[in-house]
């Protein structure tokens, strides 16, 4: 086997699918949200606690239309 990502070994396992975001992505997709803001920006504070982030995508983004997810193996790629 050889080192590395599947993407830079050329062999991809599953597809990733785009799709409009449903409802019942909200947790899905807050955790994405979350580790790319601590993984982009490490020293940047957020301004509201976690549970309050993930209460407004779950409520508030996700249910509005023209939010998009990226879908892999039938879950919300990470």
């Amino acid at each position: 086997m050889q080192p590395g990502p599947a993407w830079q070994r050329g062999s991809v396992t599953d597809p990733v699918v785009l799709r409009p975001a449903r409802a019942d992505d909200g947790a899905a997709v807050a955790e994405v949200w979350l580790r790319s803001f601590a993984a982009a920006l490490p020293t940047v504070r957020l301004a509201h606690p976690d549970d309050e982030v993930r209460r407004w995508v779950r409520e508030e983004l996700v249910v509005r239309p023209g939010t998009w997810v990226a879908e892999s193996g039938g879950a919300v790629a990470m």
